[in-house]
């Protein structure tokens, strides 16, 4: 079983940040999207602003990669604004990669399907679409300790690019 070794890296990731090291998570369990356990053992294990980074989207070398990027960025920080933007980043990875890729995008795909018959919203249902994941999304920021309360989605700014549930683009903001 999985959750033994999840709880055991989780551990060892909450010892180096209480030692001051930086830490960062490349989640690489799932293809698109966070691995369920991982984030669930890490909610409450783990104050999430102090990681250095987290990557769980698209493929694992994407994640792999987007997490050394923003490590190796993170090392680099100097500064109130430096601080604020590396974990303004690292909210919107965790938002979108776990948020939306592994619970919003499902629940709105859940949705389409039951409602209109349909496997991605057409030109007719974007602007619902948009305003369900930012709804959905804003629910989400609350669950995610040390940054709930600090943090919101800027009202309209829920984008499906492509007009469809795979790709989205958000704008976060402090509140």
């Amino acid at each position: 079983e999985r959750w033994p070794a999840l709880q055991a890296l989780v551990a060892e990731a909450r010892q180096r940040l209480a030692r001051g090291q930086p830490v960062a998570i490349a989640d690489v369990a799932y293809p698109n999207g966070a691995d369920p356990a991982l984030i669930e053992i890490m909610l409450g294990e783990i104050e999430l602003p102090a990681l250095a980074a987290y990557g769980a989207w698209n493929t694992a070398g994407n994640s792999i990669g987007a997490a050394l990027a923003q490590a190796s960025a993170a090392r680099l920080i100097d500064g109130t604004v430096g601080r604020a933007a590396h974990e303004l980043f690292l909210l919107h990875r965790l938002l979108e990669d776990w948020g939306y890729q592994q619970l919003a995008r499902a629940e709105v795909r859940t949705w389409l399907r039951a409602a209109h018959g349909l496997a991605e919203p057409g030109p007719a249902l974007q602007s619902e679409t948009r305003t369900r994941v930012e709804r959905r999304l804003a629910e989400l920021i609350e669950q995610l300790p040390g940054f709930a309360g600090r943090y919101g989605i800027v009202p309209g700014s829920v984008q499906l690019p492509w007009g469809r549930t795979f790709e989205i683009d958000f704008a976060l903001e402090r509140r």
